[in-house]
This record gives C-alpha cells, sequence and structure tokens, in this order.
C-alpha cells in the first residue's frame, strides 16, 4: 500500500507538471465560464426560469464536459501505460521489488486524480461565471458550493473512473495511444447509439 501511494503520487505530481493538463484546465474552465457568463455559448439546454446556477444546469454542464473529458482521461491514462515503454524504463521497473499491482493501481490512481483535478475547471469556471456583474440578477440563484462539490463529485467521479478504467484498460493491452483514442471514440458512438434508443 505505501509503494501504491508513492507510485500515484509521482504519477500525479508528472501529470501535474505537464503542460497538457493545464491547456486542458484552461480550456475546460472558459467553456463552462462562457456557459455561465453568456448566452452566446450555451452547454446543454438554458432558457425558461432556470437560473444559470441551477443545480440542474450545473450537474448538466459538468456531465456533457465530462464526456469531452474522456479525451483527456484517455490521453492522461495512456501516456501513464505507454510512457515507460517508448522511454524503454519499463524493462528496469518491471525488474525492481516494485509489485506489478501497486505500479498498475498507482499509476492508474494518480492519472484519474490529474483527470479529476483538470475536471474541476468546470464547476470553478462555472461559478465565477455566474458570479460576473453583467449577468441579469434575476437569472442567478444563490450560490451553494455542495451543488458544485456534488456535481463534481458525484457525477463527474464515478463517470471518469469507470471509463478511465476502460481506457486503461486498452492502453494496457494495446500499448497504443491511437488505439486508446479509438476506445473513445467507441465508447461516445456506443453512447450516443443507447440514447438514441
Amino acid at each position: 500500500a505505501v509503494m501504491l501511494r508513492h507510485v500515484a503520487a509521482f504519477e500525479l505530481r508528472y501529470q501535474l507538471r505537464s503542460p497538457a493538463f493545464w491547456v486542458t484546465f484552461a480550456v475546460f474552465l472558459l467553456m463552462a465560464f462562457g456557459a455561465a457568463a453568456s448566452d452566446q455559448l450555451t452547454i446543454g439546454g438554458k432558457g425558461g426560469n432556470v437560473h444559470v446556477n441551477a443545480p440542474f444546469v450545473i450537474a448538466q454542464t459538468t456531465l456533457i464536459l465530462t464526456l469531452f473529458g474522456l479525451f483527456v482521461a484517455a490521453a492522461f491514462v495512456a501516456n501513464a501505460v505507454v510512457r515507460d515503454d517508448e522511454t524503454r524504463f519499463g524493462g528496469i521497473l518491471h525488474s525492481s521489488r516494485l509489485e506489478v499491482r501497486d505500479y498498475l493501481l498507482g499509476r492508474f490512481a494518480g492519472a484519474w486524480l490529474a483527470g479529476m483535478l483538470a475536471l474541476a475547471a468546470v464547476p470553478i469556471g462555472n461559478a465565477l461565471g455566474a458570479a460576473m456583474p453583467w449577468i441579469d440578477p434575476e437569472t442567478v440563484g444563490p450560490f451553494r458550493a455542495g451543488w458544485y462539490l456534488y456535481a463534481w463529485l458525484a457525477l463527474c467521479g464515478p463517470t471518469l473512473l469507470v471509463m478511465s478504467a476502460l481506457l486503461y484498460s486498452v492502453a494496457l493491452v494495446t500499448r497504443s495511444l491511437s488505439l486508446t483514442y479509438v476506445g473513445v471514440m467507441v465508447l461516445l458512438v456506443g453512447y450516443l447509439v443507447t440514447l438514441g434508443l
């Protein structure tokens, strides 16, 4: 368990130092901010007598952007798998006393946590957008931090966990970043087909 924590912490630090993490965070922050602060950008359905920071709007925005976050999750988890093979450091790791279970679970946990932190930009952007002074006060309800936390932890977290686990498995089997992205497309097409049925 100690080694698992060390591997997860190493992976999380690695991902947080990556420019891809910060670009992703900024993109999701701006998209959620724009959806809350502007009538020109709509994510999901907005209108009627629903506040821009209503729990339903927060949850809908978070879930829709989590679907786009699957591409981010694929990049994080596939990178965790493919990186050691590309740098030829995998052989050294596999010959050490590090258990395979701790190595694989630690890498996955670190990559999943990085994905969760990147998607934390959605509720932050939504809250910042709803607080802008140019928004009509009639369209903004009271601020409740719990609504944002619930959408991030209870809706985004499990969705990202299951999808990241599937994509991590694809990356482990194929050892290919491009085939992991094919896995994302299969998941999205499957989601849209089931939504249509």
